[in-house]
């Protein structure tokens, strides 16, 4: 083979067994980055593939089975991300909430581009992220037009903020595996008295400058499917997942809680990072229960964040919802595994 053969073998290698990887048991942030770009390198293995039918000439056997291995991951690339593509009509109505989950870069100083956003938007319920002392001063400002709010302050990337307009039944904040990383649990009343619940989370993601694995993350969100899982009430979840739509995890996330992620039928909405945006993959993920109806969700302008602003409108039909139906065993121990895993990782580096 000459030595253009011999590159289109390498670069084909590569991209099909990235295919693959996310796939594997392994919690390191090299094998889940592969789920992270699927959409880019779904792309760029279209491309390689067109590049070698067109430019290579008389290919050997070894370069005809490289087409035939980019061709079946590019089929199973579309598997994976086609139950996000918006094939679903759209629900009829407003909605009766409107909801805005927005990370907004602890290190980003641009805070009326937030408050205008809000007030623009009049948001019913606004979860933050990523908000420290200095953002929590600068969104005093929306106290005067929401009556209840949730202060949890973090200089480590982690704080939360939740403000709404609705009527509050009771609230609280959890801390998984550790006390640095807070989710919120609110319990609220809509206009026409319909209660339901509102899960706003944001565990730590996989990364070379953060967390060498997944296990924090992937054990934070088996903690919270549970506890979802167990309520008899209506309920959404918003946040950043540090977690894309179709990965394993999140998937696991909506079978063990019993909820359905919101983009299925209706549309990627990539909102991470905001530049480029061709580099764009969806990790601020919106679930509900089968009670609540999505009326209409996207991406907001940016506020100079890395993050995009999520918005949801949305309706809840009824109060009360079935018993969760006993969790399978196997189910079930696959996802207290993950949170056993979670936890020794973080002793670990508690120690």
């Amino acid at each position: 083979m000459n030595v253009s053969s011999w590159i289109f073998l390498l670069f084909s290698l590569i991209l099909v067994i990235g295919t693959y990887l996310p796939f594997t048991p392994k919690s390191h942030w090299f094998f889940r980055i592969f789920d992270f770009l699927r959409l880019q390198l779904l792309a760029i293995k279209v491309l390689l593939l067109a590049i070698g039918l067109v430019f290579i000439h008389n290919p050997e056997v070894t370069i005809i089975l490289c087409y035939a291995a980019i061709a079946v991951a590019i089929v199973a690339e579309l598997i994976i991300i086609a139950p996000y593509l918006p094939y679903k009509a759209k629900a009829t109505g407003a909605g009766q909430v409107k909801l805005i989950s927005v990370n907004v870069l602890q290190s980003n100083d641009q805070y009326q581009k937030l408050i205008a956003l809000v007030e623009q938007q009049q948001p019913d319920i606004l979860l933050t992220v990523e908000t420290n002392k200095d953002w929590e001063k600068a969104m005093e400002k929306f106290e005067k037009d929401y009556p209840f709010s949730r202060k949890i302050a973090r200089e480590n990337t982690y704080g939360m903020h939740f403000y709404t307009k609705l009527k509050v039944i009771d609230c609280q904040v959890f801390f998984f595996l550790t006390e640095e990383r807070p989710a919120i649990k609110v319990e609220m009343e809509t206009e026409d008295h319909n209660r339901f619940i509102f899960w706003g989370l944001h565990p730590p993601p996989p990364s070379p400058s953060e967390e060498t694995t997944a296990k924090k993350k992937d054990g934070e969100l088996m903690v919270a499917a549970k506890l979802i899982h167990d309520c008899r009430q209506p309920s959404i979840v918003a946040g950043d997942f540090n977690n894309v739509c179709w990965s394993g995890i999140a998937r696991l996330f909506a079978k063990v809680s019993g909820l359905t992620d919101a983009r299925i039928g209706r549309g990627l909405y990539s909102t991470f990072p905001v530049k480029p945006a061709i580099m764009r993959y969806p990790i601020d993920l919106l679930y509900h229960s089968a009670e609540v109806t999505i009326n209409q969700m996207g991406t907001l302008d940016s506020i100079e964040s890395d993050h995009l602003p999520f918005y949801a409108h949305f309706s809840v039909n009824s109060s009360v919802t079935e018993p969760p139906n006993e969790m399978d065993e196997a189910l079930e121990e696959e996802a207290n595994e993950i949170i056993q895993s979670g936890i020794r990782e973080q002793r670990e580096e508690d120690r």
